[in-house]
């Protein structure tokens, strides 16, 4: 599968509620922070949807298509457009975007 290839053994998988969509996650630790990267895999359309990483947060679903995406407050990450949300959101995976912050 694809999240063994991008993450090797240490990969989790959480299905939605009716199994169409699966969140991979991996996560590596360190002293001080806890990289969670992951993506987003279509299984019917074997594709992904999308693809981030979180310090020291948490992604889980939240229904059926929306993924809520927490990361801690204050970090930004320098690959982040203008335009996107900082630290947590929500990705809905059927318009393939992020709809709103979380919380």
């Amino acid at each position: 599968m694809i999240a063994a290839d991008k993450y090797q053994n240490n990969v989790r998988y959480s299905l939605n509620d009716d199994s169409t969509y699966v969140i991979c996650t991996s996560v590596t630790k360190s002293v001080q922070l806890k990289i969670t990267r992951f993506f987003i895999f279509d299984i019917a359309n074997d594709k992904v949807l999308f693809e981030d990483s979180v310090i020291n947060g948490s992604v889980a679903w939240l229904n059926a298509t929306q993924v809520q995406i927490y990361s801690q407050p204050g970090i930004v990450k320098g690959d982040e457009s203008e335009t996107a949300a900082p630290g947590s959101y929500i990705f809905d995976v059927v318009q393939q975007k992020r709809i709103a912050p979380a919380g």
